[in-house]
C-alpha cells in the first residue's frame, strides 16, 4: 500500500551535538540526508533535461553573432596600429642618440675620479704602516716590563711554602723526640741527615711541574711523618712506661691484691689480715713490676725504635726533597728571566719585517690598479660607439618587421573568426550529447549510491541486532563498543512518491525504484522510543517494547545496560521475560519489575540521583555527554540506564511524571533512555505536557485507518513502517538468560594498578604539607587521591561488606603510598583483626616503610600499638616544643636532616578492639581519641576499616565525628547512612560492584561525594612490586627498618626471640659465636638473675613471655591443655632457654610420648641437640627410679645448704601416662608406719615442695585439668607458682587459674599465670621445634660439650 507522494523537499536533518561520537552510518540524520540527496538528484536530473535543450539553441545564435562582431573591429584596428608603429620608430631613434651621449660623458668623468683616489690610497698606506710600527713596538716593551718581575716573585712564593713545610717538619721532629725523652725506655733522639736523601732522588728538569711535584711530595711526607709520630705517641706498650702510668698501674695491682687476699686468710684478727694482705700486695706489685721491666719493656723499646725510625726516615726524605726542589726553583727563575728578554727582541724584529712587507704589497696593488684603469676606459669608449651604431641598424629592421606583422594579424583574425564559428557549432552539438550522458550517469550513480548506503545500514542492523528467532547468541560476536543506534523497524521509500523521481525516458529509470530504510532510535539524536497505542493495538506496542528492550540488552557490550522495568498496567506480565536477568545480577533490572506508584516514584528518583552524579561528578564541564566520557573512561565506563515503561501514565504520580520528563530531557546526556508505551486516552498528570516528553523521542502512534504505526516525524511520517517483533516466548527467555550470563561475566571492573603507580621512579614525592596517595580512577581521566594532613582531612574511615573491595582498597593505599614516598617520608603501622593474612605479604616482602605488621591480631597487641603511637606523640610534642614548630612541615623545614616521617596507622576490622566492655576497650577508646584529636599536628593519621559499623559504638561518637574522610564501598542501607554520617546522603546505597566507592572528605556531606573505582592489585603483582621496591631500596642504600611482626594465625617461632638466640649462641666457642653474629649480644652484668624459661611471644609490643625459675618455693611450671604441639613447643623451648642460661644445668626428662603422637621421638632429638651429659631421657618404666634419685638429691642439698649445686630440671611430658606419679589412693589412711618405703608420687611431691629452694624444679604437661587433679591434690597444686593454660572449659580454667579466661582462647593462644603477681598474661606459645631451630641449638651444644 502506497502513501501519498512526497512533493516537497524533506526538512533539514536535526543538528547533532555529538558528530564525533554518532555512528557515521546508522543515523537518522544520515538517513534524512540520503533522502534529501535523492530529492535533489531527481530535481537536478529534471532541470538538466530542460537545460540541455535550451543550451543548444542559445549557443548557436551566440556563435554566429560573435563571428560578425570579430571581423569588423579587426580591420579598423589594423589601420590604427600602423600609424602608431611609424610614430614609435621616430621616438626610438631619438632616444638612442641621447643614451649614447650620456654614456660617453659618464665614462670620462669616472676615469678621472679613479686616478685621484689611487693617489690618496698610496699616501694613506704609508701613514698606516708608520703608525703600526710605532704602536707595536710600544706594546712589546710594555709586555716585557709587566713580566720581568714574575721569575723573582715565583721564586719567593716557592721559598715561602718550603719554609712553612720546614716548620711543620720541625714540630713533628720535636714531638717524636719528646716521646723518647718522656718514657723510661732508654732511647735517644737522632738528627736527620737530608744529604743522603738528596742523592737518592731521581733527576728532574727545572720546570713548574717539577717544582710543584716537590712541594706536594714534601707536604705528603710531612703529613705521613705527623701520622707516624702520632702512632709513636699512641703505642700502648711504650705508654705503659710513662712514669705516671707505670706507677699508677703498679699501685693498682697492690690495691687489688690486698682485698683479694684478706678473705682467703680470714678477717680475724683484722691486724694480721691487713698485714698479710699488704705483704701479698707488695709481692704482687713486685711481680708485676718485674714482668713489666724485664718482659714488656724490651718489646716496648723495640716497637718505639721502629716507629721512631719511620718518623726519622720521612723527615730526612722531606728535608732532602726541600733542598733539591729549591735548587730547581732558582734554576727555573733564571731561565724564565732570560727567555723574557729573548722574546722581546724577537717580537720587535718580527714587527719591523711585517710592516715592511705590508707597505711593499700596498704599493704593488696601487700600481696594478692604475695600469688597469688606463687600459679599461679607452676600451669601454670604443665599445659604446660600436653599440650605438648597432642599435640604429636594429631599429630599422624592427620597424619593417612590425609593419609586415600588422598586416598578417589582420588577415589571421578574419580567418580565425570564421573557423571558430564553425567549431563552436560542432562543439555545441557534441556538448549536448555529453551533457545528456553525464546527467544520466550522475542520476543513476546517485541512485545506486543511496541504495548502497541504505543497504549498508540494513546490513549493519542485521549484524548488530540479529533476528533472535534464528541467530545463536553464543556464537554471535558480542560488541566491544557501545551501539549508538538501535533499529525498531523498516520503512519503504518509493521513487514514484518523489516529485520527478521517475523520468518518462526509459534510459533514466534506476534499477531499484523502492528502497527499504531501517528506522532507528539514535542515542545522540532521538534517544527515546515512545509508542502511543490503546485498545487492541496495545499488544503490538508491547511486542515492539519487548523487541526494543531485547535489542538494547543484546546490542550493547555485555553488562553495559541496566534496565528499570515499570509495568503499572500489566503488573510485570508484559516484561516478565526480563526477570530472568535477576538470576544472574539483580542490578541488571533494579531487582524486579515495579508497578506501584510509590515504587515507580522511588525508581525514577534513583535514576534522577544517578543523573545528578553523572553530571556533577563525571561530565562536569569536561564532557558534553556520557558517550564522550565513556570513550575516555575505559574500565570505569558508565553503563546505560534504560527505563522501560509499559502503560504510561497509569500509576504515575504528578512527581513521577515530572521526573520522567526530566529524564527525557536531561537523561540522554547522562546515558539514561526511555522505552515506553503510552495510553493517550487515560488522564494525564496535572500540568503535564506530552510535547515535553516526546520532544527528543521517536514518537510512534497507531493509525487505525492504515493499520500500522506512524512515526510522527517529517519524511518518515508518510512512509509505511514495519516494526520489530520479539522472538517466541521460549526463545525470548533463552536469549535473555544468555545475555544475563554474559553480563555477569563482564560486570567486573578492574582498573589496573599501573594508573596510580609512579611513572618517573620511586620515592619522588614529599608529604611535608599533605599526604596525597592515588588509589583509583575518578571519572575518565582523573585519579582519586586519599588526601590527609590538611584542614579537617586528617583521618579516614572505610566501610564495605564482604567482597566489596575493602581489602583491595587498603592494599592499593599501602602499596601506592610505599611507591610514592620514601620511608623517611612515611611509616606504616598495619594491624589486621580479620581472620586472614591480608597484611602478611608486607612482612614476607619486608616493606621498608612498615614498622608494625599484625596478622590476625589480638586486642592486646592492638592496644600496645596505640600505646606505642601515644608515646610517639609525646616524643614529637617535646621535639616540636623545643624547636618552636607548630606542625610537621614547620619541623621538617627547621630540621631538614632529622627524619620525621608521617605515620599511617591502618586498622582493619577496628571494631574488634571494642567488642567487649572491659578495661582494654576503655583504654583503647581513650588512646584512639587522643590519636585522632592530636595526631594531626604531629603527622599521625588513622585509617580504620570495617565491614559494618553496627557494633562500633563503644568507641566514642565524638571520636568518629573527628574522622572527616569517609570511603563507602558496597554496603547495606543502614551502613550506608552510618559511614556517610548523613541520612540524606544515600549515594552508598547504589554502589553495585566490587571496588566502586564514594570518597567524602566533609563528614558525609552529600555535595562532597566523589565516586571512584579502586584500582585492582592482584596478590602476585603486589608481591612483585614490593620485590622491585626492595631492590630500589638496596640500590639507593636505604637501611632496612626494624619491623615488628605479629602472626596471630601461626605459633611463635623461637628464632624470632633475639634474646634467646643470643643466649643460645653464647654457648658456642668465641670464634663461632663471633661468626654467628647474634642479633642481641649477651649482657655482661655482675647481677645474677634467676634463669628464665621462654614459653612464647607476647601478644603486645613487649618482650617475650618468660617464667622465672628462681630458688624459692613455688618455682615449678605446670602446662595444661590438649594442644600437644603447642605444649611441646613451650616445654622444649623452656628447656633450651634454661640450658643456655645455666651451663652446668642438668635435665631429667620423663618422656611419656607414644608412637603416633606428634611428640614421639622429639625429646631424644632435643637431648642430642643440647649435647653432653646434660639431658637424661627416661620412659614411664624408669620414672619411679628417676624421681626417687631426684628426691634424694633434694634431701642431700637440704642437709648441705652452703653448697649451691647446679640447677636440675625435671621435665614430665604427658603426666597422665605416668601411673606411678599419680597420688596414692591411701592418702587419707590412718597408717602411722614409717617403715613403708615412699612411693614415686610422694617423691614427686617432696621435689615440688622442697626442690625449688635448692635448685631442683619441675616442668610438667598434662592434657587436661582432670589429669592434673588425678596427679596432685589441692595443697600440692599450690607448689606450681607458674602455670600455662591452653583453651579449656570455663570450669577447668577457673579451677586452674581462678578465672574462666582460658575458655575464650583460640588456636595459637595461651595464658601464663604467676602466683607472684597474681595476674594472667595472654601470649602466643612456641610451636614444635623445627629442624632449623634444633640445628642452631645443636651447634651450640656441640661446642659446649667440646669445652
Amino acid at each position: 500500500m502506497k502513501d501519498e507522494p512526497v512533493t516537497t523537499l524533506l526538512p533539514a536533518p536535526p543538528v547533532s551535538t555529538e558528530d564525533d561520537l554518532s555512528d557515521p552510518i546508522l543515523s537518522t540524520r544520515r538517513q534524512l540526508e540520503l533522502m534529501r540527496d535523492l530529492q535533489r538528484l531527481a530535481k537536478t536530473r529534471h532541470e538538466e533535461e530542460l537545460r540541455i535543450a535550451q543550451d543548444l539553441e542559445s549557443g548557436l545564435k551566440a556563435a554566429r553573432k560573435k563571428r560578425d562582431k570579430t571581423i569588423k573591429p579587426a580591420r579598423l584596428e589594423h589601420e590604427q596600429e600602423l600609424a602608431a608603429a611609424e610614430d614609435l620608430d621616430a621616438r626610438q631613434r631619438e632616444a638612442e642618440s641621447e643614451d649614447y651621449d650620456r654614456v660617453t660623458n659618464a665614462l670620462r668623468w669616472e676615469y678621472q675620479k679613479l686616478r685621484t683616489e689611487l693617489e690618496q690610497q698610496r699616501k694613506r698606506a704609508k701613514d698606516a704602516a708608520r703608525k703600526k710600527l710605532d704602536d707595536g713596538a710600544w706594546q712589546i716593551r710594555s709586555i716585557y716590563d709587566a713580566q720581568k718581575e714574575q721569575p723573582r716573585e715565583r721564586l719567593e712564593e716557592v721559598t715561602r711554602r718550603f719554609a712553612e713545610l720546614r716548620d711543620h717538619l720541625q714540630q713533628t721532629r720535636q714531638a717524636a723526640d719528646e716521646v723518647l725523652a718522656d718514657r723510661w725506655l732508654g732511647l735517644a733522639a737522632t738528627e736527620p741527615d737530608p744529604s743522603s736523601s738528596i742523592e737518592q732522588l731521581p733527576p728532574r728538569e727545572p720546570t713548574d711541574a717539577s717544582v710543584d711535584q716537590g712541594v706536594d711530595s714534601v707536604a705528603a711526607d710531612a703529613e705521613a711523618a705527623r701520622t707516624a709520630a702520632q702512632q709513636l705517641y699512641d703505642g700502648w706498650l711504650s705508654r705503659l712506661f710513662d712514669p705516671g702510668n707505670l706507677l699508677g698501674f703498679v699501685l693498682a695491682v697492690f690495691v687489688l691484691a690486698m682485698p683479694l687476699t684478706m678473705p682467703a686468710v680470714g678477717l680475724e684478727p683484722l691486724g694480721r689480715s691487713i698485714a698479710i694482705g699488704a705483704a701479698a700486695g707488695v709481692a704482687a706489685m713486685a711481680a708485676v713490676g718485674g714482668l713489666l721491666w724485664f718482659v714488656i719493656r724490651p718489646l716496648a723499646r723495640k716497637q718505639t725504635e721502629e716507629r721512631y725510625a719511620a718518623v726519622s726516615g720521612l723527615l730526612e726524605h722531606a728535608l732532602g726533597e726541600t733542598e733539591y726542589s729549591l735548587r730547581l726553583a732558582r734554576t727555573r727563575s733564571e731561565t724564565h728571566a732570560r727567555q723574557l728578554i729573548e722574546r722581546r727582541d724577537a717580537d720587535l724584529a718580527a714587527l719591523q719585517e711585517q710592516v715592511t712587507t705590508e707597505l711593499t704589497a700596498a704599493k704593488a696593488k696601487n700600481d696594478a690598479e692604475r695600469a688597469r684603469i688606463d687600459e679599461e676606459y679607452p676600451r669601454r669608449l670604443k665599445e659604446s660607439r660600436e653599440s650605438h651604431e648597432e642599435a640604429v641598424e636594429r631599429l630599422d629592421r624592427e620597424h619593417k618587421a612590425r609593419v609586415a606583422q600588422l598586416l598578417e594579424d589582420r588577415d589571421t583574425t578574419i580567418r580565425d573568426a570564421e573557423a571558430e564559428c564553425a567549431a563552436e557549432e560542432k562543439r555545441l552539438e557534441e556538448q549536448q550529447a555529453a551533457d545528456w550522458r553525464a546527467m544520466r550517469a550522475a542520476w543513476l550513480e546517485g541512485c545506486r549510491r543511496i541504495s548502497a548506503d541504505f543497504a549498508e545500514q540494513r546490513s549493519l542492523c542485521a549484524d548488530r541486532f540479529p533476528d533472535w528467532a534464528d541467530a545463536d547468541f553464543g556464537e554471535w560476536p558480542k560488541p566491544d563498543d557501545a551501539q549508538l543506534a538501535v533499529p525498531f523497524g523498516e520503512a519503504r521509500l518509493d521513487l514514484a512518491a518523489i516529485k520527478h523521481g521517475l523520468s518518462e525516458h526509459p534510459e533514466l529509470r534506476p534499477d531499484e525504484t523502492e528502497i527499504a530504510v531501517p528506522t532507528l532510535v539514535t542515542l545522540t539524536e532521538q534517544p527515546h522510543l515512545l509508542v502511543s497505542a490503546e485498545g487492541p493495538a496495545r499488544q503490538k506496542a508491547v511486542d515492539l517494547l519487548q523487541a526494543m528492550t531485547l535489542r538494547f540488552l543484546t546490542g550493547q557490550p555485555p553488562g553495559k545496560v541496566r534496565l528499570t522495568l515499570l509495568d503499572p498496567v500489566g503488573l510485570g506480565e508484559g516484561l516478565s521475560p526480563f526477570m530472568h536477568l535477576a538470576d544472574y545480577e539483580e542490578d541488571l533490572i533494579a531487582s524486579r519489575i515495579w508497578s506501584e506508584p510509590r515504587d515507580i516514584d522511588a525508581q525514577l528518583q534513583r535514576l534522577t540521583a544517578h543523573m545528578e552524579t553523572v553530571i556533577q561528578k563525571y561530565l562536569r564541564s569536561e564532557y558534553d555527554s556520557i558517550h564522550e566520557y565513556n570513550a575516555q573512561a575505559g574500565e570505569v565506563a558508565e553503563p546505560f540506564q534504560v527505563v522501560v515503561v509499559s502503560g504510561f501514565p497509569a500509576n504515575f504520580t504528578d512527581s513521577a511524571a515530572k521526573r520522567l520528563v526530566n529524564i527525557a530531557t536531561s537523561g540522554p546526556r547522562c546515558g539514561v533512555y526511555i522505552l515506553g508505551v503510552i495510553d493517550s486516552k487515560q488522564r494525564m498528570p496535572t500540568d503535564f505536557n506530552m510535547d515535553d516528553l516526546t520532544a527528543q523521542a521517536v514518537n510512534l502512534a497507531w493509525d487505525d485507518t492504515r493499520q500500522r504505526f506512524v512515526w510522527r516525524y517529517p519524511a518518515f511520517e508518510r512512509l509505511p513502517i514495519a516494526t520489530a517483533k520479539p522472538p517466541g516466548a521460549e526463545r525470548m527467555v533463552e536469549v535473555v538468560r544468555q545475555a544475563g550470563a554474559a553480563a555477569k561475566d563482564a560486570v567486573r571492573v578492574e582498573v589496573p594498578f599501573k594508573v596510580v603507580a609512579p611513572s618517573d621512579g620511586f620515592w619522588r614525592d614529599s608529604c611535608s604539607h599533605e599526604l596525597r596517595v592515588p588509589v583509583g580512577r575518578a571519572g575518565a581521566n582523573r585519579l582519586q587521591h586519599v588526601r590527609l594532613g590538611k584542614g579537617t582531612s586528617q583521618h579516614l574511615l572505610v566501610a564495605g561488606k564482604t567482597g566489596s573491595g575493602k581489602s583491595t582498597f587498603l592494599h592499593a593505599l599501602i602499596t601506592s603510598a610505599a611507591l610514592h614516598f620514601s620511608p623517611d617520608e612515611l611509616e606504616f603501622y598495619l594491624v589486621d583483626f580479620k581472620k586472614g593474612v591480608e597484611f602478611k605479604s608486607y612482612a614476607n616482602n619486608r616493606l621498608p616503610h612498615a614498622r608494625v605488621v599484625a596478622i590476625e591480631s589480638e586486642r592486646e597487641f592492638g592496644l600496645s600499638v596505640l600505646e606505642r603511637l601515644d608515646r610517639e606523640l609525646t616524643r614529637r610534642g617535646e621535639l616540636y616544643r623545643d624547636s618552636g614548630a607548630q606542625n610537621l612541615a614547620d619541623f621538617r623545614a627547621m630540621h631538614p636532616d632529622v627524619p620525621m616521617p608521617r605515620i599511617l596507622l591502618v586498622i582493619d576490622e577496628f571494631q574488634e578492639l571494642f567488642v567487649e566492655d572491659d578495661r582494654l576497650a576503655q583504654e583503647a577508646s581513650l588512646l584512639m581519641d587522643r590519636l585522632v584529636r592530636q595526631g594531626r599536628a604531629f603527622g599521625v593519621h588513622v585509617v580504620l576499616g570495617t565491614q559494618t559499623l553496627a557494633g562500633a559504638y563503644s568507641i566514642a561518637r565524638s571520636t568518629l565525628g573527628q574522622i572527616a574522610v569517609r570511603i563507602a564501598l558496597e554496603c547495606s542501607e543502614s551502613d550506608a547512612h552510618l559511614i556517610l554520617a548523613d541520612e540524606r546522603n544515600q549515594a552508598a546505597r547504589f554502589l553495585s560492584r566490587p571496588g566502586e566507592a564514594i570518597y567524602n572528605d566533609q563528614n558525609g556531606l552529600a555535595s562532597a561525594n566523589e565516586p571512584f573505582q579502586v584500582v585492582w592489585l592482584p596478590d602476585a603483582e603486589r608481591a612483585e612490586r614490593l620485590r622491585v621496591l626492595n631492590e630500589h631500596r638496596e640500590s639507593v642504600g636505604e637501611p632496612v627498618g626494624q619491623m615488628i611482626v605479629f602472626e596471630g594465625n601461626a605459633p611463635a617461632d623461637p628464632l624470632t626471640n633475639r634474646d634467646l638466640v643470643a643466649l643460645v649462641d653464647s654457648r658456642k666457642s668465641p670464634g663461632e659465636a663471633a661468626d654467628s653474629k647474634p642479633a642481641v649480644p649477651t649482657p655482661q652484668s655482675e647481677v645474677h638473675l634467676p634463669p628464665s624459661a621462654y614459653v612464647g611471644a607476647a601478644v603486645a609490643i613487649k618482650p617475650p613471655t618468660q617464667a622465672e625459675l628462681g630458688r624459692h618455693a613455688g618455682a615449678n611450671l605446670l602446662v595444661v591443655g590438649q594442644q600437644e604441639e603447642a605444649a611441646l613447643g613451650v616445654l622444649s623451648t623452656s628447656a633450651v632457654s634454661l640450658w643456655a642460661a645455666e651451663p652446668d644445668a642438668r635435665f631429667v626428662v620423663l618422656d611419656g610420648s607414644r608412637p603416633g603422637d606428634a611428640s614421639f621421638g622429639v625429646w631424644p632429638r632435643i637431648a642430642e641437640a643440647l649435647g653432653g651429659d646434660a639431658v637424661e631421657v627416661s620412659t614411664p618404666r624408669d620414672a619411679a627410679a628417676g624421681v626417687a634419685d631426684l628426691a634424694a638429691e633434694v634431701a642431700r642439698r637440704e642437709e648441705q645448704p652452703d653448697e649451691a649445686g647446679p640447677p636440675v630440671y625435671l621435665v614430665v611430658w604427658s603426666g597422665a601416662r605416668f601411673r606411678d606419679l599419680r597420688k596414692s589412693e591411701d592418702d587419707f589412711s590412718f597408717s602411722m608406719s614409717d617403715d613403708k618405703p615412699k612411693t614415686a608420687d610422694k617423691h614427686l611431691t617432696e621435689i615440688l615442695k622442697n626442690g625449688p629452694s635448692v635448685g631442683v624444679h619441675v616442668l610438667i604437661w598434662c592434657d587436661g585439668y582432670n589429669q592434673v587433679a588425678r596427679m596432685f591434690d589441692r595443697v600440692t597444686m599450690r607448689e606450681f607458682g607458674l602455670r600455662v593454660a591452653f583453651q579449656m572449659s570455663a570450669a577447668d580454667s577457673s579451677n586452674l587459674l581462678d578465672s574462666p579466661a582460658a575458655s575464650n582462647l583460640r588456636q595459637h593462644r595461651a595464658l601464663f599465670y604467676s602466683d607472684e603477681t597474681g595476674e594472667s598474661e595472654k601470649f602466643r606459645p612456641y610451636g614444635m621445634p623445627t629442624d632449623t631451630w634444633l640445628s642452631r641449638v645443636s651447634a651450640s651444644g656441640a661446642a659446649a660439650a667440646q669445652e
